[in-house]
Parts: structure tokens; sequence; C-alpha cells
């Protein structure tokens, strides 16, 4: 070959082959590196329950920017970044969400645009009956699944009910759910406004210059939205393919299972999660027995050790 029998002017040919021999190889392990590195997923799953109240929404926002804080400090050397999933389950253990309270639900509806705005994805779960002002923070989710029995809305018993809800709640689901079309918020409320396919936008009001000319209603005169999985998946409202229950979620999205747990399972609850991944020593007893004091501090009345560590003292490891 050319490279073994010529020569650079002012070098030898051995002293060439060696430098070409060193560059490779100082480049082919890199390679397989960046190609053995996988982008992975993160997720937590929380259960809004229809109990929710104030003060567990403010346990949400506290636990949720600790878990993003703690993601976003893992990530800062890693070159392929990888992906936060916080999955709100709607329907823990099945039971219907029916909540009126529409200023907790905007609270909810609130930290989860604080959430997405924050970089985490953010997932809503429905696998049975939400309706109510529940179906607020299911829309500020950006991706929302729904098993094929699950019914989202409507926003109140009748229509005349919902045609009577204040212009500033009806105003809060426009502030807070812009990527969902106007039309389709619009007609939570309103019984008047028929819905109707658009050219370019998937749903628009009738009389819309971009409405299909002499497309059947979506929804009609006299009712207001709700949704069941096959009129969800139709107008893109939801994902394609109904997931029945949290385990054919973390299949379908290939999450980790020691990556999901549970955040705010059942009320009352406060967990706080420390991960131990160092050798074990009389060091890392103090940090975490100052680390379990804090979270202690901070009201946390489950602690879920992550123990990664490793090697270490065993007398140390019995103390602790």
């Amino acid at each position: 070959m050319d490279i073994i029998t010529k020569s650079i002017p002012g070098t030898g040919t051995v002293r060439s082959l060696f430098g070409l021999l060193l560059l490779v190889g100082l480049l082919i392990p890199a390679s397989r590196s960046q190609a053995q590195e996988k982008q992975k997923t993160v997720a937590r799953f929380i259960s809004v329950s229809n109990s929710i109240t104030s003060e567990i929404v403010k346990r949400i926002e506290k636990v949720t920017a600790l878990e993003l804080r703690r993601f976003k400090q893992s990530q800062a050397a890693r070159p392929v970044k990888d992906r936060f999933l916080i999955i709100f389950d709607f329907n823990p253990e099945g039971a219907p969400n029916t909540s009126t309270q529409f200023g907790i639900c905007l609270e909810l509806a609130r930290e989860i645009q604080e959430l997405q705005k924050e970089g985490a994805e953010v997932l809503a779960f429905v696998h049975g009956t939400v309706k109510g002002h529940s179906i607020l923070p299911v829309l500020a989710c950006r991706t929302i699944v729904m098993s094929r029995d699950a019914e989202l809305g409507p926003v109140a018993d009748s229509p005349k009910e919902a045609s009577e809800i204040p212009q500033f709640k009806v105003d809060a689901y426009t502030e807070l759910v812009p990527h969902r079309p106007k039309a389709l918020l619009k007609k939570l409320f309103d019984p008047d406004l028929v819905v109707v396919r658009g050219k370019t936008k998937r749903v628009v009001a009738q009389g819309d210059p971009d409405a299909v000319v002499g497309a059947a209603p979506l929804f009609g005169f006299g009712e207001v939205a709700s949704f069941s999985f096959l009129k969800a998946r139709a107008i893109g409202l939801c994902e394609q393919d109904p997931l029945a229950d949290r385990a054919a979620v973390v299949k379908k999205y290939r999450l980790s299972r020691q990556s999901v747990y549970p955040l705010l399972s059942h009320q009352g609850i406060v967990p706080a999660r420390i991960v131990v991944d160092d050798v074990v020593d009389g060091k890392l007893k103090e940090s975490l027995i100052g680390r379990m004091r804090r979270a202690a501090q901070e009201k946390a009345n489950l602690l879920l050790l992550d123990l990664r560590c490793h090697g270490g003292d065993p007398e140390v490891a019995y103390e602790i």
C-alpha cells in the first residue's frame, strides 16, 4: 500500500505508519463509545386522585422540582442526554376523577405548564372517567394516553351548566392549554357552537375559512365536548394506541423498571429519594445521616433509598 512504501518529507516510513495507527487507535474507541451510549427515559408516576387538595398540589410542585433538578445535575456531563418523563395518573386504581374544584385543578395545570417549560416531558394517563374541572390539568399535558374504555369530559353535568361557567374560568382553559385547538376548548362550554374538521387544522368552528365544506359535525348543536378514546384519537387529542394500565405504559415507552417509582402515590405520603452510590465507609455514613435529617426537616415521611454502593467496611454497613 502507498501509505507503507511512501515517506512524508522529513520523517521515516515507520514513523508515518506508527502515527497513522496511533490516530486510528484513538478514534475507534471514541466512535464505539458514542455509538454504544443510547438515550434512556427516566420516568416518575404521580397519582392524581379525586380527593386532591391544594396541599397535595404544593407537595407535587416541591417533589417534581427536586426530581427535575437532580435529573439535570446527573445529565450535565453526559454526551447523550436522557429524557425526563413525568406521568400523571388521573385514575389511580381505576377510580373516577370528577373534581369540581376549579382552583385546585388550575393550580395543578399551572404546575404542569411550568414543568414543561423547564424541559420535562409530561404525560397524562387516563384509564377511567375524568370529568369536571379535572380535565383542565389533563389537557395541559402535551401528551395524553387513554385506555380503550376511558372517558374525558364533560366539564359539567349538562350543556346548560357548562354554558353558565364564569368567563374567567373559561379563559383559563385557553390560557393554560394553548396547544389545543381553540374551537375544541370553546366547545367544552358552548352548546351553540358546531365543530367540524378543517382543511389544514384538525378541528375548527363551522363557518371558519379552513372548515371542510359539507363535513359532518364532530360536535353538533346543543351538546358540549366530551371524548371517548375513539373520539379523542380521531381528532388527535390522544395517542393512537390505547393503554390499559401502568404496566402497559412502562412497556410502550420502554421505561426501565428501576427508574420508575411512584411519587405521592397515596394522600399524605411525602417521599424523599436518596441515592447512595459510593464506597461504604464512615464518610458515606455521615453523609447519609445528614441527608436523611434534611429530608425529615422537609417533612418527608417516606425515604426511598436507591442503593448503588459497592465494597467498603461491613461494620459500617451494619451500623447504617
